[in-house]
């Protein structure tokens, strides 16, 4: 008896696995080059940090549209962005807001291609990008 009350003891002080999976708003980037052949990567950006990040155990990335969708996902943190430049020679400027605390988390720039820049970004938002 005294040997199963130790054990509902030790049960119970020890702590369960953090299972909680951050639910990450990933929002368009914004085209700010002044260049409308440039319109195309506001969402093959968006597209590949997505993608990038998919699969992860501890973030589940959200492609959204508007703030607006993302407070209705429940997402707890927005990825907002945008890109300057010209086709070969782009930089991308990018800042996470917490949803909970409308602050700014994470601020970041990134310069060089499409795919260069924006997995440099997916991984700073998550370390298991691919």
């Amino acid at each position: 008896m005294a040997f199963t009350a130790a054990l509902i003891a030790l049960a119970a002080c020890s702590r369960s696995p953090d299972r909680t999976v951050e639910r990450l708003a990933v929002l368009p980037f914004e085209n700010l080059s002044g260049d409308q052949s440039l319109d195309w990567i506001a969402a093959a950006a968006q597209a590949i940090v997505v993608s990038e990040i998919a699969g992860s155990k501890k973030t589940l990335p959200l492609r959204l549209e508007t703030v607006s969708e993302a407070y209705r996902s429940r997402a707890t943190r927005f990825v907002h962005g945008y890109f300057t430049g010209r086709n070969t020679a782009l930089h991308f400027e990018i800042a996470v807001e917490d949803a909970s605390r409308h602050k700014m988390t994470i601020t970041t720039a990134a310069d060089g291609s499409v795919l260069t820049a924006v997995h440099a970004v997916a991984r700073l938002l998550d370390a298991a990008a691919h």
